[in-house]
C-alpha cells in the first residue's frame, strides 16, 4: 500500500468496501462523515451519492497518521456542524 499502513478501521470511501459502507449507513439514516487524503473528487462524488439518496454526509480531508492534522480536521468538522446548526 505505498508504505502507508492501513488499519482495519481506515476505510477509503471513494470506492470499494469503504464507499459501500458509507452508502449503507447513509441509507440507514446515519450521519456519515468520510475522510480523504488526496482524492477529494472521489470523496465528493460519494458525498453527493449519499445525499441524493436522502442521507447526510460530509467529507473532510484528514491524514490519519498525523495527530495535528486530525485535530485540525476535527476543528473543521465542528465548524461545519456549528454553521449548519445555526440554520436549523
Amino acid at each position: 500500500m505505498g508504505g502507508r499502513k492501513q488499519s482495519r478501521n481506515d476505510y477509503r470511501c471513494s470506492s470499494g468496501i469503504g464507499k459501500a459502507t458509507a452508502k449503507m449507513f447513509g441509507k440507514l439514516g446515519r450521519k456519515v462523515f468520510i475522510t480523504y487524503i488526496n482524492h477529494s473528487d472521489a470523496a465528493l462524488q460519494t458525498v453527493e451519492e449519499i445525499r441524493s439518496q436522502g442521507g447526510y454526509c460530509e467529507a473532510i480531508r484528514m491524514e490519519l497518521n498525523d495527530t495535528e492534522n486530525i485535530q485540525q480536521a476535527v476543528m473543521s468538522w465542528l465548524a461545519i456542524i456549528s454553521i449548519k446548526l445555526m440554520f436549523l
